[in-house]
């Protein structure tokens, strides 16, 4: 199928990793008798479609994004000429990060604005997200709930967009940024679902910080059921051999150590060189693990807990695999995610919880009737019947993990 001159030059922008600005001139071909529009280039950059319809003679146009996975999420309806669509969708952006700030007490990048990434200790120029980014932010914020929105300490946490690439990640959490908790989300994602899962994963870990000042032995138990011992120096992953192991994120690999975190080798005694250190790979770690990781990422515990709260608030399809993986973690993960709520938004007079976590990943009102559905799908989980829940084609998949994270 030719393209249009306009579908032309924004597939060619696409290719370009950086975000292109407003002001940028447009490449184009002077052979060609008539320039592209710039509101249908703009669309097309930004991945936006539209469905006009009229009725009685008013016209209505719905605004859409479309991610590379070709999903497809509604924007907003809007009764102005399509000529306007983007000022339209622009004043929607502008209203929806404000909404956003609102309801999750979290504070968002704007353009001109600048963030301190604190292992850069240098500001960089950060900008307002684009539509695809404000879509999965929101999903991830009322999924990642109350990690997103509490903050023991009360500082809200600061999202920044940069303009440009900070690191050769997808995004990170900072606990201890210049001006507070802080999560630094990379530019060009064009996926609605992984953009969604990065943002729980990165909130999982300001909700890990929480649990730690709101009840530090919670959180202790949790990590010991999901197969991590604490040692002199930090948490451990414990193996099937009956050792520990420490994640090296520099080499890639899990290495034997004592309880002091010292390096051991093949004959179990203490060594000062890593070279000689019994070492494992990701893949041989996972599967030499005590308790297996529902994902490929497991670095240090901090990284294990938040990808398995991630797949329990992302939505039923993960919640199951989270499931399907061990019951037995599943049941550690959720206790987890159930205490970080209460100590979030408190009990009910009879001691009981306020809110408790749909399958969907919403919270929901503690009822009979929520209570119900979550009971009917654990109970087809406990039957084995995850392809209820689970589609053919995520049956081999590998959970999404935050490897670059």
């Amino acid at each position: 199928m030719t393209q249009s001159p306009f579908e032309q030059v924004a597939n060619e922008a696409a290719k370009d990793e950086q975000p292109r600005g407003d002001n940028q001139p447009l490449i184009w071909d002077i052979q060609n008798e008539k320039p592209p529009d710039p509101t249908e280039v703009w669309l097309i950059q930004n991945g936006i479609t539209f469905d006009t319809t009229t009725e009685n003679g008013k016209s209505t146009t719905k605004y859409y994004i479309e991610d590379e996975s070709n999903r497809r999420y509604e924007l907003l309806s809007s009764d102005r000429p399509t000529t306007e669509a983007q000022t339209v969708i622009q004043e929607w952006r502008d209203a929806k990060v404000e909404e956003l700030e609102k309801t999750y007490h979290i504070q968002i990048s704007r353009d001109g604005m600048q963030a301190t990434p604190a292992w850069k200790k240098e500001p960089v120029d950060t900008r307002t997200p684009n539509p695809l980014e404000i879509v999965a932010l929101e999903r991830a914020l009322s999924r990642g709930a109350p990690s997103t929105n509490f903050s023991h300490d009360g500082k809200p946490v600061n999202i920044a967009f940069p303009k440009f690439r900070t690191t050769f990640v997808s995004g990170y959490y900072e606990h201890d940024a210049p001006s507070g908790p802080q999560i630094i989300v990379e530019p060009a994602q064009r996926d609605v679902e992984t953009l969604q899962i990065v943002g729980i994963h990165e909130f999982a870990h300001h909700g890990y910080y929480n649990m730690q000042e709101w009840s530090d032995e919670k959180q202790k138990k949790t990590m010991q059921e999901l197969g991590w011992q604490e040692g002199e120096k930090g948490w451990l992953l414990q193996g099937r051999d009956g050792h520990s192991y420490l994640g090296d994120r520099d080499r890639n690999k899990y290495f034997r150590v004592n309880e002091k975190g010292e390096y051991l080798d093949a004959a179990n005694n203490v060594t000062s060189d890593v070279d000689k250190a019994v070492g494992f790979d990701p893949p041989e770690m996972r599967e030499l693990a005590l308790k297996h990781p529902p994902t490929a990422y497991f670095l240090n515990e901090r990284e294990a807990i938040a990808e398995s709260l991630t797949l329990l608030r992302t939505s039923e399809i993960w919640r199951a695999r989270l499931h399907q993986n061990d019951p037995s973690q599943y049941d550690a993960v959720k206790k987890f995610d159930q205490a970080e709520i209460d100590a979030a938004y408190g009990l009910n007079e009879d001691g009981t919880s306020k809110l408790i976590r749909n399958p969907d990943g919403l919270l929901r009102e503690n009822n009979m009737l929520n209570r119900l559905v979550i009971r009917e799908f654990e109970s087809k989980l406990k039957a084995g019947k995850y392809e209820m829940f689970i589609p053919p084609e995520y049956k081999d998949r590998e959970p999404l993990n935050c490897t670059l994270c």
